[in-house]
């Protein structure tokens, strides 16, 4: 007979791996049947009913996660954020060297994708041993969820964002913190003022601490009249400020960064919350938001 925490782990170790599901794979059947059997998920998720809200959704898979909200950690870690840098490298390591290596991709283009992480989480809790692979999904999955429900918010993906959390604050408290706090140095400053500098030291998560989607760029480009066309996030948003310039409403798209760095701020003081102690990790984040608003205070100042 198993224990009860044996239940509880092995309960939130087949959360971890439907949520995996989830975001490596559009919507399955077989997936969809087993959130509409269980009251608590389907209240949680609230997928969608009938085939056109199945569309739908196929469509905004595409487009959230293959193409606004990349969920991989070399996007928020690395330097350029690309998909398959240094960090899926060193992750891929770390995952042989505990005996857990990445069997198969699935439908993920490099080992480090947000899916592959709660894949590592679930088969950690079965083996009851969840601090190594803890430490490495929240130097960056906090952040990574955070950009999915700001995208996304109430809205199926953007509750499948809000529940990973969820499994992985549980999972925190449950495993007793181990290891050194990462450190916390603060992000190099921009090169120079100059607008291409500013646009590629915001849109890069790994100064910026947020990650900026070409969904929210175009959000913020709508007051002054331009659009976000076929270009890189770095290139869009060095748009929206020539835009903004040329309208004499710098200020204005200032204050939208404002109330940006807003939420997320909100969303790190809610992990910090959740955490307990493993909120240590959360030290690095909080120090590429820090420099972040000094930089966004620099440039209100400057416009006087």
């Amino acid at each position: 007979m198993s224990e009860p925490d044996d239940d509880v782990r092995a309960g939130r170790a087949a959360l971890l791996d439907l949520l995996a599901d989830l975001f490596l794979r559009e919507l399955e059947e077989r997936d969809l049947a087993a959130i509409t059997a269980d009251p608590v998920l389907g209240r949680a998720l609230q997928p969608p009913a009938g085939d056109e809200a199945r569309r739908q959704l196929r469509a905004e898979f595409a487009s959230l996660l293959l193409i606004e909200v990349p969920p991989y950690a070399s996007i928020y870690l690395d330097v350029p954020p690309v998909i398959g840098g240094d960090t899926s490298l060193r992750w891929e390591r770390l995952l042989a060297s505990l005996g857990q290596p990445v069997r198969s991709l699935e439908r993920a283009a490099s080992p480090d994708h947000a899916g592959l992480y709660l894949r590592a989480c679930a088969e950690a809790e079965r083996r009851r041993d969840a601090a190594p692979i803890l430490r490495e999904a929240l130097a960056w999955l906090p952040q990574c969820l955070t950009a999915i429900e700001r995208n996304a918010p109430a809205s199926f993906y953007g509750n499948v964002a809000a529940l990973a959390g969820q499994a992985l604050w549980e999972s925190a408290r449950a495993t007793p913190y181990s290891g050194e706090p990462l450190p916390a140095e603060e992000p190099p400053a921009p090169e120079d003022s100059g607008l291409r500098e500013l646009s590629r030291w915001l849109t890069t998560p790994a100064f910026s601490g947020w990650f900026l989607s070409k969904r929210a760029l175009r959000r913020m480009a709508q007051p002054f009249g331009v659009g976000v066309g076929m270009v890189d996030r770095a290139q869009a948003l060095e748009q929206v400020f020539e835009a903004s310039g040329l309208d004499g409403r710098t200020s204005a798209l200032l204050a939208t960064f404002q109330e940006e760095l807003a939420g997320w701020a909100a969303a790190l003081a809610a992990w910090r919350e959740q955490l307990g102690l493993w909120a240590e990790l959360l030290a690095p984040w909080a120090a590429r938001l820090n420099r972040t608003r000094a930089l966004l205070d620099e440039m209100r100042a400057a416009e006087g």
